[in-house]
């Protein structure tokens, strides 16, 4: 199944690029590895946090968008909706960073929210 070296996320056969984070999909982790090997240049993505909203990320990655970190919402909410298939509960919402900012992208999303 393919998926995306940035974000991890798993896609369906015939999917070429990862929607969130635009970058072409790869099939097997072997590749993905010899393509963070031959550096792209390009930053590895991580979880900075997972928020209780959508209307709460988005307030953090504008934040962060501000201060010049981008910034990747993921959830789940449209794939359960769209295939019937998820949790009862809440949906999944998740912020994703630069691996190289996630330090200075917490602080700002600590702040954030902070006021609230």
């Amino acid at each position: 199944m393919p998926h995306c070296p940035s974000c991890h996320a798993e896609y369906p056969d015939g999917r070429v690029e990862c929607v969130d984070c635009g970058v072409a999909l790869v099939e097997d982790w072997e590749e993905e590895e010899r393509n963070d090997e031959e550096g792209d240049g390009e930053s590895r993505y991580v979880l900075l946090r997972n928020y209780p909203t959508r209307v709460h990320a988005e307030m953090v990655q504008e934040a962060l968008t501000q201060e010049g970190i981008p910034a990747i919402i993921k959830s789940d909410e449209l794939y359960g909706i769209a295939t019937g298939i998820g949790s009862a509960g809440q949906p999944r919402i998740s912020i994703w960073v630069p691996e190289d900012q996630k330090d200075e992208a917490k602080e700002i999303a600590d702040g954030t929210l902070d006021p609230l």
